[in-house]
């Protein structure tokens, strides 16, 4: 009998002796646990595979960020200079809101 199949009323018996209903209790107790391990088993197993992506080097991936950035505004120096500016002004209008 596998895990999935056991029988709770299996261990409510009017006649069996108590050392065959330990033994029964046992078993169920038993298969119980195997099957919570193996979901738990599972369960980390998916978890270790979402944060794998996370794993790396915090200080690489800040100097690879870093790298992109310098890389992209060489590339398109007017296109930053704009994006830069605009960030600004909307940093400048959120605080300027405050005081009033």
């Amino acid at each position: 009998m596998t895990a999935e199949q056991v029988n709770p009323a299996e261990v409510e018996t009017d006649n069996a002796s108590p050392s065959e209903t330990e033994r029964r209790v046992e078993r169920v107790l038993t298969d119980a646990a195997k099957v919570a391990e193996r979901v738990f088993r599972q369960q980390l197993n998916g978890i270790r595979a979402r944060t794998e992506v996370y794993s790396g080097d915090p200080v690489q991936t800040v100097e690879d960020a870093r790298r992109y950035l310098a890389d992209r505004i060489k590339e398109r120096p007017m296109t930053a200079t704009l994006a830069g500016l605009g960030v600004g002004f909307l940093f400048g209008l959120m605080f300027a809101g405050r005081d009033r």
